[in-house]
């Protein structure tokens, strides 16, 4: 043993070895393939990597042979592990995959066994929804980008403290603070889209801690450490203390490493080869040109066509899916003839398929085709979403609320989605889907609608655009909410609208009790206006602003002025074309488009209102807020509101191999160094759907995307949610830069393939 290794075993011995570093210790093993330094790594990581390898395997043997043929791998590769310092994260991504290896294997295996010979399976044993959960959260945590990841991995499964976290990664503890942050919101997003739904702050107590695990084994560590050192040396076979299954899964884990440096390596290696081609060309092309001077033109064959670019992937395709279910009166009894229309909500809501119930309530809608949108971010899968809707004679109108559906089949070993207002919320491509409809009494409303002067006012329209269900669970309302009815082609009309008649009389009828409903009126010569009303009895509190109607009630609308509206350019003081100008006071909300001359009447009741002017999408303007009071007499001149000039940037985004634009790629923003990044979202005004668009930049096919800013310092930076996978940013921490308005600041980001 030299001198070194001495040092350090006596180190070890001391118990003095844990006031190195992370990176310290790896890189002595590196230099010196001695077991001490390998020993204090697997006592450091030991527990994290064994809890991993237990969440995703539920049988101990199979955990033993992760566990141990992940530091095999590590022993192997630990000269790549960059930087030195993050080999816990190394270590937690190597864990996961092994064992997700380790459970496809076996699932393989025990296929093979059935088919062999068809003997009950003894039955698994029963696991909690806990362990589903953490694996589910560890899933996720390998996915997250790389600046997210490791403050997960340091601070949460290490449980180191944001100062240690800061000092190993040399980041203000600001950054590792707002970075966790981040990364937590990040992945309740995810887990909600997997259709389990936490707050960032719940999902901070569930986190797979090293403190909170059981311990590996000590004769597996003990025999893990001994073979790693032989591993290292070179020693496949590790003196008989690994399996050969063992030493298959290190293979086949080095095999896939090496192929993922070969694919990241691979558009240099293209590069290259294409330079070598060129410089060939040149060289022959001058030697050659006596010669082809004093020979004969020749006919030179045409060079073969390139390949035609293949065309982008729709947004949204459709995904057939089964659904099936019975209609049940408030009785429990089968009803038969009831209609039941499937719904999709992909971009918006739109009826797919229609049916009718048999004589036992049942109904079916088989290989109906579902608009899925496609996934364009690394935290998305593709999905699309749905609601089945029904209606019976006599009954109240039925339904069942948003169903998530994934067209990929389900992971093994994961819990069903949590949820208690409608379980479950979310379907995947080998889960039935049965979703019965259970119908109520018939439930109404009625009223009367008349001017501030007592008049009745006929062919006033109504029309429901929401409802929910006014059921509680610890007085929280359920969020039974039929969306469907916000959109003209999915519900009927006969459902939810209705014309006031000469005396100013309307009726709802056939509504399902104790719900709550929005309403939009329309009254030639009033402002649109929202109101709510209920199928109770009981009263109800005011509901966004207003009161909540019930049975038969007076609506009263009052007489408006018409508001004339100057919109300007604050810089220029010319007039401000095509801006939506938008009043809203309580449930009135009146919106009109600038025309060409930058004016726009509004028709509002005396009041004082807030005042928002959104410009036209691709202005280099900002979207302003002013109060606008209307008195009790015409204004004698127009109200003047101005749009404020914007910054603008330009990013672009390329590859660090290869220097060429990388497309779809968001751009994040943040304010000040304490706050986590948000996505840096354009507010402007469509006026060919007049719809007001909050839209988030993201790279063109050159690798370019440009966005409107408030003039001021900003940090800017990319790949927030929308990037390659696998994908690093180089400048990952963004760029700060000073905003002018008027003028265009350019920004430059590199991207580099992941490990």
């Amino acid at each position: 043993m030299n001198a070194a290794s001495r040092d350090l075993q006596t180190l070890f011995d001391d118990g003095t070895l844990g006031q190195f570093s992370d990176g310290q210790i790896l890189e002595r093993f590196v230099a010196s393939r001695e077991e001490p330094a390998f020993g204090e790594l697997v006592r450091r990581y030991g527990t994290m990597v064994w809890g991993v390898c237990r969440r995703v395997l539920f049988d101990h043997h199979d955990a033993e042979d992760a566990f141990q043929a992940t530091f095999l791998v590590l022993a192997r590769k630990a000269a790549t592990v960059a930087p030195p310092e993050r080999v816990g994260d190394w270590l937690h991504g190597v864990a996961s995959q092994v064992a997700i290896r380790v459970r496809a294997s076996t699932a393989r295996q025990r296929g093979r066994e059935r088919q062999v010979q068809p003997m009950p399976e003894p039955a698994a044993p029963d696991r909690a929804d806990w362990d589903g959960l953490q694996l589910l959260i560890d899933e996720e945590i390998r996915r997250l980008p790389e600046n997210y990841r490791v403050p997960i991995v340091l601070c949460e499964l290490e449980g180191k403290t944001h100062g240690e976290a800061a000092r190993l990664l040399g980041w203000p503890i600001g950054t590792v603070s707002g970075r966790l942050s981040r990364a937590r919101k990040l992945l309740a997003e995810r887990l909600t889209r997997r259709g389990v739904t936490l707050s960032a702050g719940v999902l901070a107590t569930l986190f797979p801690r090293n403190a909170d695990a059981a311990a590996a084994p000590a004769t597996l560590v003990k025999s893990t450490i001994t073979a790693a050192i032989g591993f290292a040396a070179g020693d496949i076979a590790t003196g008989g203390l690994v399996s050969t299954r063992v030493a298959s899964l290190v293979q086949g884990t080095l095999k896939m490493m090496l192929i993922a440096r070969l694919k990241a390596a691979w558009p240099v290696i293209l590069a290259l080869g294409s330079l070598v081609c060129v410089c060939g060309l040149l060289m022959g092309g001058h030697a050659d040109e006596p010669q082809r001077a004093q020979a004969p033109a020749a006919v030179q064959p045409s060079p073969p066509r390139a390949p035609a670019p293949s065309p982008p992937l729709p947004r949204v395709y459709t995904h057939p899916i089964t659904v099936t279910g019975r209609a049940f009166d408030p009785d429990g009894k089968p009803v038969a003839g009831a209609t039941v229309y499937l719904i999709s909500r992909r971009a918006d809501y739109k009826r797919i398929a229609e049916t009718r119930t048999d004589a036992d309530g049942r109904y079916a809608f088989r290989d109906a085709l579902l608009p899925i949108q496609r996934a364009d971010t690394v935290t998305e899968r593709d999905s699309g979403v749905f609601q089945v809707f029904g209606q019976a004679d006599g009954l109240g109108f039925a339904w069942r609320p948003e169903k998530w559906y994934e067209p990929r089949p389900r992971l093994p070993n994961l819990p069903q989605t949590p949820d208690f207002r409608d379980p479950p919320s979310h379907y995947e491509a080998d889960a039935p889907i049965v979703l019965d409809l259970h119908y109520t009494p018939a439930a109404r409303f009625s009223g009367t609608i008349a001017d501030d002067r007592g008049n009745p006012l006929p062919n006033v329209r109504l029309e429901i655009r929401g409802c929910e269900s006014l059921h509680t669970v610890d007085n929280v309302i359920t969020g039974w909410t039929l969306g469907a009815l916000n959109e003209p082609d999915s519900v009927p009309p006969s459902v939810k609208v209705r014309t006031t008649d000469a005396r100013g009389r309307f009726e709802f009828t056939d509504l399902p009790e104790d719900c709550r409903f929005s309403i939009g009126v329309r009254a030639q010569g009033f402002p649109n206006r929202w109101i709510s009303a209920a199928t109770t009895q009981e009263p109800q509190p005011d509901h966004d602003g207003g009161p909540v109607y019930t049975g038969d009630f007076r609506l009263t609308l009052e007489t408006a002025l018409d508001v004339p509206i100057s919109m300007v350019f604050a810089d220029t003081g010319k007039p401000a074309p095509k801006v939506l100008v938008q009043a809203v006071r309580g449930l009135v909300n009146v919106a009109k488009t600038s025309d060409d001359q930058g004016h726009a009447t509004l028709r509002l009741p005396p009041g004082t209102y807030r005042m928002e002017n959104w410009p036209a999408v691709g202005t280099p303007y900002l979207p302003t807020e002013c109060k606008l009071v209307v008195t009790e007499q015409s204004p004698a001149s127009p109200f003047v509101a101005s749009l404020r000039r914007a910054a603008e940037i330009e990013v672009t985004v390329v590859d660090a191999a290869t220097g060429t634009g990388i497309p779809g790629v968001d751009l994040w923003q943040r304010a000040d160094a304490g706050r986590p990044r948000e996505r840096l979202v354009v507010r402007s005004f469509e006026l060919a759907t007049r719809v007001a668009r909050r839209d988030s930049p993201r790279t063109d096919a050159r690798g370019k995307a440009r966005a409107f800013v408030e003039p001021g310092k900003h940090r800017i930076g990319v790949g927030l949610e929308a990037y390659p996978p696998g994908a690093q940013v180089v400048e990952a921490d963004g760029q700060d830069v000073e905003c002018r308005a008027g003028e265009t600041a350019t920004l430059k980001f590199t991207l580099r393939s992941g490990r």
